[in-house]
């Protein structure tokens, strides 16, 4: 299985062990073989407020959102390249009030559902140069009905279904 755009790089199943990727010529010591920024990320609930929730930089007086209060950026450069994937939970962080701040994990399962509805079908994103975020296994079906539930409780607050539609085009 060749990897699409990475010239001696190949996937591979592993029966019983998963998948991997091995090299399929000489690459020289130290030599870059693929790099790809991250499909979604967070900050940790302990980090926001001291690093910037976009480029996570470290810096004195970052500035709060001015709906939610709970994003902090550098600068409105990294508010606005943030705002496409924020505008989502800072709606649903408002709506909820003041007291409801979800964890890192509901805000990047979010994130990442937001990121998948946005690229358009079979379509790569910059981040699955090896392998798209549909072809990952779910294991829902080796979850427990009452933590299943839980998790859907947990993630609604930010599904296209409870946003408002201006929020999500």
């Amino acid at each position: 299985m060749k990897s699409e755009g990475l010239d001696g790089i190949e996937k591979f199943d592993s029966p019983g062990k998963g998948r991997g990727i091995r090299i399929t010529k000489p690459f020289k010591v130290g030599e870059l073989l693929f790099a790809c920024p991250a499909f979604a990320y967070v900050l940790s609930v302990s980090e926001r407020g001291y690093l910037c929730d976009f480029c996570f930089a470290k810096k004195e007086g970052l500035a709060k959102c001015g709906k939610c209060k709970k994003a902090f950026y550098c600068n409105a450069g990294c508010q606005k390249a943030d705002w496409k994937l924020h505008k989502l939970e800072c709606s649903s962080m408002c709506a909820y009030g003041d007291n409801w701040c979800p964890s890192e994990t509901v805000r990047l399962v979010a994130r990442i559902l937001v990121s998948m509805k946005s690229n358009k079908d079979g379509e790569r994103g910059a981040s699955e140069k090896l392998l798209l975020m549909s072809d990952l296994e779910a294991h829902l079906d080796e979850m427990d009905n009452e933590r299943r539930e839980v998790n859907e409780m947990d993630v609604s607050p930010f599904t296209p279904a409870s946003a408002p539609r201006h929020l999500l085009d």
